[in-house]
């Protein structure tokens, strides 16, 4: 029963969908009815329905990615109705048949490179069938064979000679599917009647060699060869499950097993690959693929892994002979979606992809028949040829195009066809016994020392320098493969053969230990920290074990940078605990850096000012990536700072809008009833709200948006569904009555206005956009329209200024993304994207305006977080969450690159951090409230937060009767310490850098950069942070005594007392840290006060 348990090679084979712009997108792709697949594929072509009515084949290069001219598409139009099924030979990826509802079969050479626009001249037609042509399909072994079902019989023919050489009339009802033997001596059929059927066609009469009833559905059903004895048929149970059914033709009537799939409409294709035993299960409509591994005996089915993704239509699998076997891709599955082609690549990892991995690719069947059409009807059974797919010992390309098919031989000498063994993996083919497990052993691993003569060189990539020089392949099985063995010749580390001790003898005999994977990990602990300096000098052995030590990290870790370079392991900080002890701080200028990258144009001209490139990165450890605000926690302020008795709120607020906006003065939410009107609440008069009337200011109309002037909190902008602008003046000390006249009121748009943002950066410049389709730029100093931006075909869902205020985003009803220069014109510069907007959608920019963030829906109304590269547009993630018909509304804080993602009527908010590196999105943990929320407003600016209390975001929870403060920190030990790695300096949005007037005239605006940390307060790096890009005036020594002279007697005592109070506490501190020093001391952990809830 051991067999039970052994580990099949491909069990983690995973799907990996490309990026974007890999996918062949903006198809058109109708919606079909047959018995088809829809798409079929050759090692250099792929073919797929075209047009609504679908009697055209398009046919594009395998390679093929992002948005091909639909004009120059090459077509076959050779059909005037529906082509119901067609197929690449084999043998030929430029012959390609089709059979077509108006009743015709025909044969169709594909010119070299696809240079042609339409094709309308057949190679070849078949006789006219009596009705519609169901299916078509080639002999696997013989080159020229061909299988068709029409109606209720199935023919084969000779395309040689387009003559008929077998028709079967014996079945009750419509023809489903046909299957030919691997070995092309027989065929399996699905029909409608529910049963399958083995036809023999080279036995005359006696042709029906077994039948037997099969699914019991009323949906179709499909049905492939596993191996030359079984059969493996898809369909649907007496409960409308769908099934698999395993049978031996041998015992046809007793299904060896029968597997219970899901209850779902779609109709499954299975698609089998014969060298690997992996069946991928498409279904049509459904919106993922699954593959399972079929076996010759209990579990018959092993389940693998799932890939997700858009409504499929149909799907095929590649030749073998055109995978990236340098990357372990063991197939390729083709889906067919809704517009677009999508490559999906199942990869078998493996720690290295820079040599062959023989074990996972046997040989596969090349492009040599092993028959002709006359030895096959003469009754001779001979397979193809079999060909290696090592680069090393074929050719780079492996396309084959043959002749005519007129002039395809009639015989094919099988004892001169070439064969192309691979050494490595003869006796992996089908049928083959499998490499046995490896027995688990207590012993350590021992490698034989061998010279460097005797080694193998690894098989070199395709297209490389070294690949025509003829060299033995290698494995990397060290199970499978002695090669591999005498290949890893690499040095061991003696610190690792110390750390792991055992009770055996040293080895000899040539043979020396190989590192065991804890060996590494410690490795790898010890050379990720920086070691404490040594007085004396380390002896001779020491230095040896270090060297080695750090030469067996680097190799363990070369395969992991190699392909995740962004992702690779950084050093930790080092332990700045004696400075900080000791106040000795050190002053660190920092000067905004230009950016030298030009490829973006939208990012920030100035780089963020970093205190220590260590200091700002995340970590890749063992355990996946670390980042400092994963641990992130949400805490509802006191309830002294909340406000109840909340009464009256607005249940109609657009979905463009957002229910509150806040700064660190005042808040601002909407009320019912007519008039549009907004109350507006001080936040330093927190607590129960009066049951009188609120004060509230009242607008003309209904208010669809509104916002706070980032420069001013007692300015706010509220546009209307009369298309005007107005613009309030809260007094001091917040209002104490209703006011309904406007400060300003600006007749903004023709049609009602449904937007409204503040610039970042500029004074006085704020954005509108309305249902006219147009984005206007305002400058409220003069009250007057400057810009107006054009290019939107429908509703606008939402605009967002870039970090940097020279740019505007905007995501349109349409399901574009749109870039604007305001100042350099009205059309966009940049215009891309599809976003599914039938439902709305949000952006935000991020990371200094490297990334657009957009928030939408999927076509299956998933909500979804997708990612955009400003620089062409292109989405790099997407992240596709819960089903709900409440749109995520994002908020992005730049300072920790953290998006926080609420909902109306949710209990949740998601937060997760934006980085360079993919996927790009690491969750963090996220706040769950007691009751659902109708919104939330967070605080723009970072000088109103506590960052003694380490919070870095704080945001204004609102319900129906409350609106509730949620601080947003990191638990920190050393919480007495400025956190200046979770703090860099900000920038001073509270303040305006330039004038309206000098923006709208393109200048360029010279940011400013703040520190956060709090006077008196050490650092936790024990640095203090100064910039040179602020212009203070500097005092002399003269003036600073002048301003000492002129304190009052009081002012100085004052001045004493507290200086004398600071230096107290920090001398005390600094003895009771030093007297009660641990080694956990030097560690980050949470403190216990940190985890204990609020009873207040």
């Amino acid at each position: 029963m051991a067999w039970k348990f052994r580990a099949s090679k491909y069990k983690n084979t995973a799907p990996i969908e490309p990026k974007f712009d890999k996918h062949i997108r903006e198809l058109a792709i109708g919606s079909y009815h047959s018995c088809g697949n829809f798409i079929a594929a050759s090692a250099a072509y792929v073919g797929f329905n075209w047009d609504t009515l679908g009697s055209s084949i398009a046919v594009l290069p395998l390679n093929t990615s992002g948005r091909p001219d639909k004009a120059s598409i090459a077509r076959i139009d050779g059909h005037s109705d529906m082509v119901t099924d067609f197929q690449f030979s084999p043998f030929d990826d430029g012959l390609i048949v089709t059979g077509s509802q108006d009743q015709t079969i025909k044969l169709w050479r594909i010119p070299d490179k696809c240079v042609f626009s339409s094709l309308s001249t057949p190679e070849a037609v078949l006789p006219e069938q009596p009705r519609k042509v169901e299916t078509v399909c080639f002999n696997p072994a013989v080159h020229g064979i061909l299988a068709s079902s029409c109606g209720n019989s199935v023919s084969v023919w000779d395309v040689t000679t387009s003559a008929e050489l077998f028709e079967f009339s014996g079945i009750e009802d419509k023809v489903q599917c046909v299957a030919w033997q691997w070995e092309g001596k027989m065929l399996a059929t699905q029909s409608k009647d529910k049963m399958l059927r083995i036809l023999d066609p080279r036995a005359g009469e006696s042709a029906l060699a077994a039948e037997t009833s099969s699914h019991q559905g009323m949906k179709d059903s499909k049905v492939v060869w596993v191996g030359d004895q079984r059969v493996l048929t898809s369909g649907f149970g007496e409960d409308r499950s769908r099934e698999l059914i395993l049978r031996d033709v041998r015992k046809l009537s007793a299904p060896q097993n029968v597997l219970s799939l899901d209850v779902s409409s779609g109709i499954l294709i299975p698609l089998y690959d014969p060298d690997t035993n992996m069946v991928f299960l498409t279904g049509k409509g459904d919106r993922y693929i699954q593959f399972v591994e079929v076996q010759d005996r209990d579990p018959w089915f092993v389940p693998g892994l799932r890939y997700t993704g858009e409504q499929i239509k149909g799907g095929c699998l590649i030749p073998k002979r055109a995978v990236d076997v340098m990357q372990c891709e063991v197939n390729r599955v083709l889906m067919l979606g809704n517009n677009s082609i999508v490559p999906i690549t199942w990869q078998v990892p493996r720690k290295s992809y820079r040599e062959y991995h023989a074990d996972v690719f046997p040989d596969t069947q090349g492009t040599q028949p092993g028959m002709g059409p006359q030895d096959w009807i003469d009754g001779a059974n001979v397979l193809p040829a079999k060909i290696s797919l090592n680069p090393a010992n074929r050719p780079e390309s492996l396309a084959s195009f043959g002749p005519p098919v007129q002039q395809i031989p009639r015989h094919v000498d099988a004892s001169a066809a070439p064969r192309t063994p691979n050494p490595v993996s003869s006796s992996a083919g089908l049928g083959a016994k499998p490499t046995p497990s490896p027995k688990p052993s207590p012993k350590p691993r021992l490698l034989k020392q061998e010279s460097s003569e005797d080694h193998p060189t690894p098989a070199p990539r395709p297209g490389s320098a070294n690949s025509n020089h003829s060299s033995r392949p290698s494995s990397v099985n060290s199970v499978s493969s002695q090669n591999e063995i005498n290949q890893s010749n690499q040095p061991v580390s003696d610190a690792a053969q110390g750390e792991d001790t055992t009770d055996e003898a040293p080895p000899s005999n040539g043979f020396r230990r190989q590192p065991s994977i804890r060996d590494k990990m410690k490795m790898f602990e010890q050379n990720s920290t920086e070691s404490k300096p040594i007085i004396r000098r380390p002896s001779f052995k020491t230095r040896e074990r270090e060297v080695s030590a750090r030469i067996e990290r680097d190799m363990d870790l070369e395969s992991f940078t190699e392909d995740n370079k962004e992702n690779a392991p950084v050093d930790v900080e080092k332990d700045n605990s004696k400075a900080r002890l000791s106040g000795e701080c050190e002053d660190v200028v920092l000067r905004p850096k230009i950016r030298k990258d030009k490829n973006n144009p939208f990012t920030m001209s100035h780089m963020r000012p970093r205190l220590s490139e260590n200091n700002t990165q995340n970590r890749a450890s063992r355990f996946g990536r670390v980042t400092k605000f994963r641990h992130m926690k949400g805490t509802p302020l006191h309830k002294s700072k909340h406000f109840d008795n909340l009464k009256n709120l607005s249940k109609a607020v657009p979905a463009e809008s957002e229910y509150i906006q806040v700064n660190s003065d005042r808040l601002a939410i909407p009320l019912a009833g007519p008039g549009g009107k907004l109350a507006i609440l001080e936040t330093s008069k927190a607590g129960r709200i009066s049951d009188g009337v609120m004060p509230c200011v009242i607008n003309t109309g209904t208010a669809m948006d509104f916002c706070w002037d980032p420069f001013n909190n007692r300015r706010l902008v509220v546009v209307t569904d009369e298309g005007f602008l107005n613009l309030w003046i809260i007094p001091e000390g917040g209002l104490f009555v209703q006011v309904n006249k406007p400060d300003v009121s600006l007749p903004a748009h023709s049609d009602k206005a449904s937007l409204v943002k503040f610039n970042p950066v500029a004074e006085d410049v704020l954005a509108t956009a309305a249902f006219d389709w147009l984005v206007k730029v305002w400058n409220l100093n003069t009250q007057q329209e400057v810009l107006t931006l054009t290019g939107h075909t429908d509703q606008i869902y939402s605009i967002a200024w870039s970090q940097c205020g020279r740019f505007l985003a905007t995501v349109c009803r349409d399901g574009k993304v749109r870039i604007y220069d305001p100042r350099n014109g009205s059309s966009p510069v940049r215009e891309g994207g599809d976003i599914v907007a039938k439902k709305g959608a949000r952006i935000v920019w991020a990371l200094d305006g490297k990334f657009i963030i957009v928030s939408g829906f999927s076509r299956q109304s998933e909500r979804q977080i997708m990612i955009y590269d400003t620089k062409d547009l292109t989405c790099i993630q997407t992240e596709t969450l819960s089903v709900s018909p409440g749109i995520l509304i994002p908020y992005y804080d730049e300072d920790s690159s953290t998006l926080f993602l609420s909902g109306k009527g949710e209990v949740t908010v998601l937060g997760y951090e934006i980085a360079e590196d993919a996927p790009h999105m690491f969750q963090l943990s996220a706040y769950k409230s007691p009751n659902p929320s109708q919104g939330f407003g967070f605080l723009p600016h970072k000088n109103a937060l506590d960052v003694k209390k380490v919070e870095f975001a704080r945001a204004y929870r609102l319900t129906q009767t409350t609106i509730e403060p949620i601080s947003f920190t990191v638990p920190r030990v050393k919480s007495a310490y400025f956190q200046d790695d979770l703090f860099p300096p900000t920038r001073a949005l509270w303040e305006p850098v330039i004038s309206a007037e000098k923006w709208f005239q393109s200048t360029e605006a010279e940011l400013k950069w703040v520190s956060l940390q709090p006077e008196g307060m050490p650092s936790l790096s024990g640095n203090s942070v100064k910039f040179t890009n602020q212009k203070k005036v500097k005092e002399t020594e003269e003036e600073k005594q002048l301003n000492i002279n002129n304190l009052t007697r009081d002012e100085v005592k004052k001045a004493n007392r507290d200086i004398t109070k600071a230096v107290t506490d920090f001398m005390e501190s600094a003895i009771d840290m030093e007297s009660e020093k641990l080694v956990q001391d030097s560690m980050e952990g949470v403190d216990q006060k940190e985890w204990e809830e609020d009873d207040a």
